[in-house]
């Protein structure tokens, strides 16, 4: 297994696999069978079949003679985004993996998603949602398009009714108008705290 950096900024891990015998060696079936044994962002983003691996003349592996995986394909059994919140989140996964379009039950790893652009795509999620969500969410054991709507979703509730039960206590309300009279402060809906401006 090989970390490759072949787009700048985007490493990944790549395995190349050599058979013992003739018979066919099916990439998926390969990378179930390692997924009891790995975390899935250790399991390789794209393992390519070879009939022998390079080696340089004393023997040792050639590295570079390592060819670069064909680009990222798309996953059996597309199943289209049914939310908004799919549908925005298809958008960047689909975006970030340069995919032409990604399913609301394909797996990130599965699409040859390295963690790095797990961090990418939870900074995306981040501005187009206003909501802050743990990268653990898309590092977990079912990295997808609807698990990571749901959290979304669930995020967005918990903000809003943060706002609703701020703006309804009566110690808050009347901090909120003293502060808007004096000046000396700030407050918004989507915050949790108010700070005092120094004068």
């Amino acid at each position: 297994m090989v970390a490759r950096e072949d787009e700048p900024g985007e490493t990944r891990l790549v395995a190349y696999v050599v058979g013992a015998t003739e018979a066919a060696i099916d990439a998926g079936e390969l990378r179930d069978y390692l997924k009891p044994y790995l975390p899935d962002y250790m399991i390789p983003s794209a393992i390519v079949v070879l009939d022998a691996l390079p080696l340089t003349p004393n023997g040792k592996l050639d590295r570079r003679g390592l060819p670069a995986p064909e680009g990222r394909q798309e996953a059996a059994g597309y199943v289209a985004p049914r939310t908004p919140e799919e549908e925005v989140l298809a958008s960047i996964w689909a975006e970030v993996l340069r995919l032409d379009r990604v399913g609301i039950e394909d797996n990130f790893f599965e699409l040859g998603g390295p963690s790095l652009l797990a961090t990418r795509i939870m900074a995306r999620v981040r501005d187009s949602f206003s909501v802050e969500l743990p990268l653990r969410l898309l590092l977990g054991p079912t990295p997808t398009i609807h698990e990571l709507a749901e959290q979304v979703e669930a995020a967005r509730r918990d903000e809003h009714g943060m706002s609703l039960a701020l703006e309804a206590h009566p110690r808050m309300a009347f901090f909120r108008c003293r502060m808007r009279r004096s000046g000396c402060g700030f407050w918004s809906s989507s915050i949790r705290w108010v700070r005092p401006i120094m004068r």
